[in-house]
């Protein structure tokens, strides 16, 4: 099959320099022309790690968090009118199949399962040449709360299954006997998704971030909101890039087959897994960071289409997905500042211990009752700490100078050093 031509040098930094002027913060818009790529990729594209496991395909789950008006939406919507743009005129059974904003998590399944989201790419199998087929859906929500308003675990494990990407996809539909289900063959998902830190806290519990979900997500956030002037003669129209990233989009789309490795990808893909440089040291990431190596398998294949359509992961691939990779990391703990979790006010003081880098397991009361005063209202804080040290929590422990400090005897220190 003749590839499509492409006219752009570099994907990714027409992307950036088009959303230049957008209201929203660098890293929003760096994970949504990401997104991009990994959407027109789809299940057509794909590395093999070793023979003994299951290819690994580009499909990310992206979340951007962030106070309201910091640009979540205004990113996921230039990235929906790209993405619809590139879909119109394509022939049946390519392009994409954008799922509705308000989707649940239920209605992708039902949605993944329609003919209109089936598409297909001729590969070799088993030797001899022959259409695959498979079901994709891309979901573009700036709520997190529409797609699950409240935290259903069956669901979340629909949605970890479907971003592995299996053979096959199996659901019991209720109400019509135990003998029917829906069989969805080769399933695809992608998700751009948008959310406040407040609304994340409030949906998932503290479990759920040891389930997968969360693990297989790249939390992108920012605590600040990006103002603009209303009226600026002066700001650039970058619109003129528009049509070019539609023509690389569609050109990218029509991309497929196995990606090639050379040895020093392998060996620095090898170490990054084996050594696990830079992981978060969070509570909530410990799952997180056994993936980390896929995240950034995924990361340099679109890197990898961003430059050209040649298919080969070497060095430069791996260092600048890792680049992005550690850049959003550097961010993602923050989006748990302020937050109690339902650990009690352990995860409060974690929270302190993190941001001030001693890991010596010992904290001062003004370095607690601060922490504490940013959740709660400042009367309760003294009953708090008393119910710390009466839980077993906290330790008081004695002091010359009077004020006391707690030695905190619920928490993994190991973590932090």
């Amino acid at each position: 099959m003749a590839l499509q031509p492409r006219v752009l040098g570099d994907f990714l930094h027409t992307w950036e320099e088009y959303a230049k002027y957008l209201p929203a913060p660098a890293n929003f818009k760096r994970w949504g022309g990401l997104f991009l790529i990994s959407a027109a990729l789809s299940r057509k594209v794909w590395v093999t790690t070793d023979p003994t496991f299951p290819p690994l395909f580009a499909n990310l789950f992206i979340l951007l968090v962030g106070p309201p008006g910091c640009g979540k939406d205004i990113v996921i919507n230039k990235v929906v009118k790209l993405i619809n743009a590139a879909s119109e005129g394509m022939a049946q059974g390519t392009g994409f199949r954008m799922a509705g904003r308000s989707i649940s998590a239920k209605g992708i399944i039902d949605l993944m399962a329609e003919d209109d989201s089936c598409f297909s790419y001729r590969a070799k199998v088993n030797g001899k040449t022959g259409k695959v087929e498979f079901h994709s859906v891309l979901v573009c929500v700036p709520e997190l709360g529409t797609l699950l308003p409240e935290y259903n675990t069956q669901l979340v494990s629909f949605l970890n299954e479907l971003y592995n990407c299996n053979e096959m996809f199996e659901e019991q539909i209720r109400g019509r006997g135990t003998n029917s289900t829906v069989k969805i063959t080769n399933p695809h998902l992608a998700m751009l998704m948008g959310t406040q830190p407040t609304t994340l806290s409030e949906t998932f519990p503290e479990q759920a971030f040891r389930m997968g979900f969360f693990s297989r997500t790249n939390i992108i956030s920012t605590k600040k909101s990006m103002p603009v002037k209303l009226y600026d003669r002066t700001r650039p129209n970058n619109e003129a890039l528009f049509p070019k990233l539609v023509s690389d989009l569609r050109a990218i789309s029509m991309l497929q087959g196995e990606f090639k490795t050379t040895p020093d990808f392998e060996e620095l893909s090898n170490n990054f897994h084996l050594q696990q440089p830079q992981s978060l040291k969070h509570s909530r990431f410990e799952d997180y960071n056994t993936r980390r190596s896929l995240h950034l398998h995924k990361l340099a294949m679109i890197c990898a289409i961003s430059e050209n359509s040649k298919m080969l992961l070497d060095t430069t691939q791996f260092e600048r997905a890792k680049k992005y990779l550690y850049e959003a990391e550097t961010d993602a703990p923050a989006v748990f500042d302020g937050i109690v979790t339902s650990e009690g006010f352990q995860h409060s003081i974690e929270q302190v211990l993190v941001g001030k880098g001693n890991g010596t397991g010992i904290i001062s009361h003004q370095q607690l009752e601060r922490s504490l005063r940013r959740t709660h209202k400042p009367h309760e804080v003294g009953h708090i700490i008393r119910s710390m040290i009466g839980g077993g929590d906290i330790i008081e422990m004695e002091t010359k100078t009077g004020l006391p400090k707690y030695k905190i005897a619920t928490i993994d220190l190991e973590k932090f050093k």
